[in-house]
């Protein structure tokens, strides 16, 4: 691992030095996925993302150290905040916001998510239509998938949850009331 790591400091964007950490982490036998592993993965992937942002292969790496860790995104609340954070910064890297869209996704799955997060995910769809023209057909794609997955479980006018089982008649509103 401490060749794949001053291939990495050389050169940030060599996704082939990406590539091998990942396939030691997954297929060496001498190495046991821990936690702890998992953990200081991702803080390392992190750190390299901070350097380059719109490097597609730390957010890939990252996204295959939450899958192998078989955690969700959403569970660890310190992830949204740092995306938050680079996207405040002026950050506009496509893979950031193709991130957090998943994030937002997530949240929306497993009804952890309201009218900010569906809010959020449109604009965000919006803002990949815009910044990737190349794939603008697929971002606007994800925003319709958006809409017809959840848009009709979220009423945004009145800033509250709708159930669509009836408009929330056990009182499943968020705040704002009726």
């Amino acid at each position: 691992m401490n060749f794949v790591d001053f291939l990495i400091e050389e050169d940030v964007r060599n996704n082939s030095a990406w590539n091998q950490r990942y396939f030691i982490l997954k297929f060496n036998p001498n190495c046991k996925i821990t936690p702890e592993i998992i953990k200081e993965e991702i803080e390392y992937t992190w750190s390299q993302i901070i350097r380059a942002p719109s490097n597609e292969s730390p957010w890939n790496y990252l996204r295959g150290m939450y899958d192998l860790s078989q955690v969700i995104l959403i569970e660890d609340g310190q992830i949204l905040t740092r995306c938050n954070d680079l996207v405040k910064s002026g950050s506009k890297s496509i893979h950031l916001l193709s991130f957090l869209l998943r994030i937002y996704e997530e949240k929306l799955q497993a009804k952890k998510g309201g009218p900010i997060e569906y809010k959020e995910a449109l604009r965000i769809c919006d803002d990949l239509d815009q910044a990737d023209k190349v794939r603008s057909a697929y971002w606007k794609y994800m925003k319709d998938r958006f809409i017809s997955k959840f848009g009709s479980e979220i009423s945004v006018e009145g800033g509250h949850l709708d159930q669509a089982s009836g408009g929330g008649g056990d009182g499943d509103t968020a705040a704002g009331g009726s």
